[in-house]
């Protein structure tokens, strides 16, 4: 498994490594595949019968005339004809059903995946590109084995079938009629890997594409009242011209092999007709034997122009493969240590430790610079300091968004990796700036992930925030615990940060975490803010970061931060020098 979490600066695995890695997905279905499989095999064996019944027709039947046998045969080619129309639908049927049920596998499994990989991983990579392997690259796959791979299938049986029969009828002939596929081999292996490059070209720039709308569209507010459309239009372009040339030259590729199949087989079909109305000159071939050679002929390099024509699917599919392949094959660098007991940790040992820590972004970019900090249990801190100081980063390596590069956090003095992601969701409470809500209803929303309030209704609830004094927040609800949101929904700023507030403060907390969550809203939602934060338990810890200055006067301590590094402010009259020095000198 790979931490690398720069996608596009992976290098992608061959087609054999990749594909080997599909196994497990495919396992389930072999049972189903291999039924498939046995139709598309007895769908090929009926139209490779077909030549040699039509050839027997025309020496046994038509040369010679008997109407008795040309009745005959005319009933053997029907039977063959239906027997392939049928085995034709049910295979078409049953690997789209299997192909189905695939894709919704794999992007289950997709899905769960980028659940697993942490923050670090969404900061390397852009949201559209990965919306792009989720749905465009997964439905490629999916085409792949509804279409592609029946026609592929049932091509190579009809090839090896044909090969067979015609080596077991004339093997000199055989031999003229096949002269042709070894430089068809040769030039595909030569060509194929320059494809295979030029479709994860295409497939990466798409990606990007993708990722640029969803970029401008996030921020088209912005856009417009900076009236900046030209702006977006102009990236678009850019993108959409790049995208273009590379879908371009990945299509041109792809088409490549179908002119050069076409030729072969007319070159093989114009060599057997020559040698064999010679053989017939000569008495050792019949005419209806040489009508079954050209009509194997064609039916031999048909299938090689099918292959040709989907050969770009194929392209196509295992170059998205590999793209969500390298998703799949990423591993997490914030694991947990599942083996260790927890226990109480030291017995005077404070709610949360940062013993020599340090962090940074990038590998040789430190924000935080040997960091050591106690934060007692009950107690209310401020983390004050000029933007880009460390703040934010410092909130998110506490509530272990990432985990730190050197030194060690300890949470009730243990380490912080010996608890699981959903034990430390209960125990740290973490608001940010930007408040988080998701289509539902308000109720919804407030009891997401809380398994506390998981059994609740919508009654029992009511009754709660009633119990807790907070029925007065919903006032600013009409709907109350029923209120509709979604993406439609014109919630202001202050209302989604009180849901916020809800859903953090309902979980009971012992560490409480917020992270400018004031900083964008009105004095009256604010208000509303520091009743809820009053509901908290005495001995819930709070970690205020802010730049206002009147959430931070009730601090019992008030940590500065600046360029990664730390220092107590013994009063607030000292923080607010703290402050004032630093702006002297920026």
């Amino acid at each position: 498994m790979s931490t690398n979490y720069q996608l596009n600066q992976l290098e992608p695995t061959t087609v054999w490594q990749s594909f080997g890695r599909m196994y497990p997905f495919l396992q389930p279905y072999l049972l189903r595949m291999s039924g498939v499989l046995a139709i598309i095999l007895l769908n090929s064996a009926c139209s490779v019968a077909a030549p040699l019944v039509l050839g027997m027709a025309i020496d046994q039947a038509i040369i010679n005339p008997d109407i008795n046998k040309l009745f005959m045969f005319m009933g053997i080619l029907a039977s063959l004809y239906v027997i392939t129309l049928i085995t034709n639908y049910f295979q078409v049927i049953l690997m789209g059903r299997l192909s189905q049920n695939l894709l919704v596998e794999i992007r289950y499994k997709l899905f769960n995946k980028l659940q697993d990989l942490p923050l670090a991983f969404f900061n390397s990579n852009q949201t559209g590109d990965l919306i792009s392997r989720i749905n465009s690259d997964t439905d490629k796959l999916n085409q792949f084995f509804s279409e592609s791979v029946v026609r592929f299938a049932g091509s190579a049986f009809v090839i090896v079938g044909i090969g067979t029969f015609i080596f077991i009828l004339n093997w000199q002939l055989a031999l003229i009629a096949l002269s042709a596929c070894g430089v068809l081999i040769i030039i595909t292996n030569i060509i194929s890997p320059s494809i295979n490059r030029k479709n994860q070209k295409s497939l990466q720039k798409l990606g990007q594409l993708s990722a640029d709308i969803q970029e401008n569209l996030s921020n088209f507010k912005v856009l417009i009242a900076f009236n900046q459309g030209h702006y977006f239009i102009k990236k678009f372009s850019e993108y959409n011209k790049a995208n273009f040339q590379a879908a371009r030259t990945a299509t041109m590729a792809n088409s490549i092999f179908v002119p050069i199949y076409d030729l072969a087989g007319n070159i093989a079909s114009i060599l057997v007709l020559v040698f064999g109305l010679v053989m017939i000159s000569q008495g050792q071939l019949t005419l209806g034997l040489l009508i079954s050679f050209l009509s194997y002929t064609d039916r031999f390099y048909q299938p090689l122009r099918i292959l040709a024509s989907i050969w770009s699917s194929i392209q196509t599919s295992t170059a998205a493969w590999s793209r969500i392949d390298q998703i799949l094959n990423l591993d997490s660098n914030m694991k947990v240590d599942q083996h260790l007991a927890l226990g109480g940790g030291a017995q005077k040992s404070p709610l949360l430790e940062l013993k020599k820590v340090n962090f940074g972004y990038l590998p040789n970019e430190l924000i935080l610079k040997n960091v050591n900090l106690r934060f007692e249990q009950g107690k209310t801190y401020a983390i004050i300091g000029p933007t880009g100081g460390g703040k934010s980063t410092l909130a998110a390596l506490i509530a272990r968004l990432y985990d730190p590069t050197h030194g060690e956090i300890l949470l009730h003095g243990q380490k912080m990796n010996h608890y699981n992601f959903e034990e430390l969701s209960q125990k740290i409470g973490f608001i940010l700036q930007d408040p988080f809500v998701f289509s539902g209803s308000l109720f919804d929303n407030i009891i997401y992930a809380n398994p506390h309030l998981r059994s609740m209704t919508m009654e029992q609830l009511t009754e709660e925030l009633k119990r807790l004094d907070l029925s007065e927040i919903m006032s600013s609800f009409p709907e109350g615990l029923s209120t509709k949101i979604s993406p439609e929904s014109s919630l202001s700023l202050g209302q989604k940060q009180l849901i916020a507030f809800l859903r953090a403060i309902l979980r009971k907390p012992e560490l409480f975490i917020m992270d400018e969550a004031t900083a964008n809203i009105d004095t009256i939602t604010e208000k509303k803010l520091e009743k809820i934060i009053e509901q908290l338990a005495p001995h819930t810890t709070k970690i205020i970061i802010a730049h206002r200055l009147n959430t931070i006067k009730k601090a019992d301590e008030i940590i500065f931060i600046n360029q990664g590094q730390i220092q107590k402010a013994i009063s607030f009259d000292d923080a607010l020098e703290l402050i004032n020095k630093t702006k002297l000198k920026s």
